[in-house]
């Protein structure tokens, strides 16, 4: 995967292009990670307003597509609008002569709007997955997903789950390797769980990193509540699960209970081992 290009339509989600410019258009060929030709295209040459109140500068149309390995759609804030014919057409060329595609957030329309989720899961931000299904009923919606990858789409669910959805095609094209020393080099984790809402269970074990956590009734208390990830597998290691929300407009709501783990290297019987700062 040699060339990349972010396709931007008449509007541009800034954060949703961000990501895509972190990953993918900078040069880390210091740390031995690979590197790009990477590209921000769209319909005309030219300034694009985002939707953050400033506007960048777009240097090359649709033909660059054509070139490149990998085709991402940042979040597509137009959602009201007919798809524009050239960016569908470019897609779909761009499928059929076997480019990987990406959609961020709501990036998912553009693909959709192209016809290229038909009979393929997919998913979107949570806010936005009933509106997908309804305009697009043939996509097959995962509503409760960090991201789908069905064949050569990968779409992921709102804003910064493009950051897992990106890290996740690194790994599957050059190992876990490059992925997690991108994620060190960006600072963010390294392994995201991608799983659904009511049965979400994450075992210490599978976590690489420590996370910071100040519940309010902790609050400026002068400590650190970290995960430990060396609990191994037992009938009593930590769980943490996320609570069924009955309503899918809502993001899911997140509880903690406790658990002992014997002979394991984790003090104390609650999830969170406290730490002095």
């Amino acid at each position: 995967m040699d060339s990349v290009a972010a396709v931007v339509g008449s509007r541009v989600a800034s954060f949703e292009l961000g990501i895509l410019c972190q990953i993918f258009g900078l040069d880390r060929s210091d740390d031995g990670l690979p590197t790009y030709d990477f590209a921000v295209c769209g319909q005309r040459p030219g300034l694009v307003p985002t939707t953050s109140g400033f506007s960048i500068e777009v240097t090359h149309g649709l033909d660059r597509i054509a070139e490149a390995d990998l085709v991402a759609v940042p979040a597509w804030p137009d959602l009201d609008a007919p798809l524009d014919e050239g960016v569908a057409t470019a897609l779909r060329e761009a499928s059929e002569r076997g480019a990987a595609l990406l959609a961020i957030c709501t990036g998912a329309f553009a693909l959709a709007g192209a016809g290229l989720l038909d009979g393929r899961r997919a998913t979107t931000h949570w806010q936005f997955t009933e509106r997908l299904a309804r305009q697009f009923p043939r996509v097959q919606i995962e509503r409760d997903v960090l991201y789908v990858s069905d064949g050569p789409i990968l779409t992921s669910a709102g804003a910064a789950a493009g950051i897992d959805a990106c890290l996740h095609m690194l790994r599957s094209v050059y190992g876990s390797a490059t992925a997690n020393a991108l994620a060190r080099r960006m600072v963010v984790p390294a392994t995201a769980m991608a799983v659904r809402r009511s049965t979400w269970s994450c075992h210490c074990r599978r976590l690489r990193w420590a996370i910071r956590v100040w519940p309010p009734c902790w609050i400026g208390q002068p400590s650190t509540w970290t995960v430990r990830s060396r609990c191994r597998r037992s009938p009593s290691r930590p769980r943490c699960h996320r609570a069924a929300s009955p309503d899918t407009s809502s993001p899911p709501r997140v509880r903690h209970r406790t658990a002992g783990c014997s002979n394991n290297g984790f003090s104390g019987r609650s999830f969170y081992s406290r730490r002095p700062a």
